[in-house]
């Protein structure tokens, strides 16, 4: 591992625990919660306070759990169980505009849908009460009861509700428990054994695992990150409930960008279904395909649910992986320390 990336990590997230997964190597540095301010960087956190991570520390990987997901629909796409072209509203009723919305704009973003975490009252229940726990059903509730965004298939949009919606569907066609068709199809085969999306009702970890911190009150300078490792994550399901360790998200991104779960013909509609987000700060590098994303030139998925934040990126052509996750997020500014170190490494890397 170059130093000059140790160097980064080092100034820039003291506070937030990060690993970084580079093909074979894995580096951590400043890892742990200093009880400081994070204006104050005078202030530093010692060795006996920090949490040290490994390869194969279990963390919560938040959104990358959609690419698990959208797998796993393609597959049941690869086995002529469904058709990309198919209406949502032909396996769940009631979808909003669900006789134009197809199985991959679902993939895509590009439903409509309102995303459910946007509702503010779901937010607040959310905070409120960190133990509850949440139904699919209850969120595509809370999604529905919104209008859609715009026309299906004209714009992008991420929402939540579309994966969903697609783990319902998927659970309807086989008759099976979308956990158990994750271990089956996808995490089993590939030997990843720590890799999993744990029952609604399970908070638990397996050792060895991280903590993870957030802010709730992030406008106050003086607060304090509290743990949220055990808030249960069923209100982000099928879309970002998953766990595994910066080892087995290495090899499970290289999977999914080399194909190695579907036929060779999906995998190239797959990649070719990214198109570049206009709103990104560089649509050439950024953009989102069927349940997955180009991000910094690298394909796989990121994004955070309170506590950890992650981002896994592969190029099947170099052999290039990258994987860096965060047990503090979102920090004190909103942002995601993950996403924003791998706006330094990954250019650095690709250099």
């Amino acid at each position: 591992m170059p130093i000059s990336l140790k160097n980064e990590c080092d100034m820039v997230y003291r506070r937030a625990g990060i690993a970084v997964s580079v093909s074979a190597f894995i580096l951590a540095c400043s890892v742990g919660c200093a009880p400081t301010d994070m204006s104050e960087p005078e202030q530093k956190i010692s060795p006996a306070e920090a949490e040290v991570v490994a390869a194969d520390t279990v963390f919560r990987i938040g959104s990358n759990t959609k690419t698990l997901t959208g797998t796993l629909i393609l597959q049941l796409v690869d086995e002529g169980k469904r058709h990309l072209g198919d209406p949502a509203s032909k396996y769940w009723a009631d979808v909003p505009g669900g006789d134009q919305i197809t199985i991959e704009m679902l993939l895509s973003m590009r439903s409509g849908l309102f995303n459910y975490t946007d509702d503010e009252a779901m937010g607040a229940a959310m905070v409120a009460d960190l133990e509850r726990v949440w139904q699919p059903e209850e969120l595509l509730e809370v999604s529905f009861r919104h209008a859609p965004l715009f026309a299906p298939g004209t714009e992008y949009s991420y929402s939540n509700t579309n994966t969903v919606l697609l783990s319902l569907i998927a659970e309807k066609l086989t008759g099976e428990s979308y956990q158990s068709l994750i271990a089956d199809r996808l995490t089993s085969p590939l030997g990843l054994t720590h890799t999993s999306i744990p029952d609604a009702y399970d908070v638990s970890l397996t050792a060895p695992f991280s903590h993870g911190y957030t802010f709730f009150d992030a406008a106050d300078l003086e607060t304090q990150p509290e743990d949220v490792t055990f808030m249960n994550p069923s209100w982000s399901g099928a879309a970002g409930a998953g766990v595994s360790t910066a080892s087995e998200l290495a090899d499970w991104v290289e999977a999914l960008t080399s194909g190695a779960l579907l036929s060779e013909q999906l995998q190239a509609q797959r990649m070719e279904s990214v198109v570049s987000i206009p709103s990104a700060p560089d649509p050439e590098k950024f953009g989102y395909g069927m349940g997955i994303a180009k991000l910094q030139g690298l394909y796989g998925h990121n994004r955070q649910l309170p506590g950890f934040n992650s981002f896994m990126g592969s190029d099947p052509t170099s052999g290039l992986t990258v994987i860096i996750w965060a047990n503090v997020a979102p920090l004190a500014d909103g942002n995601g320390p993950a996403n924003l170190l791998a706006g330094t490494v990954v250019p650095m890397l690709l250099d």
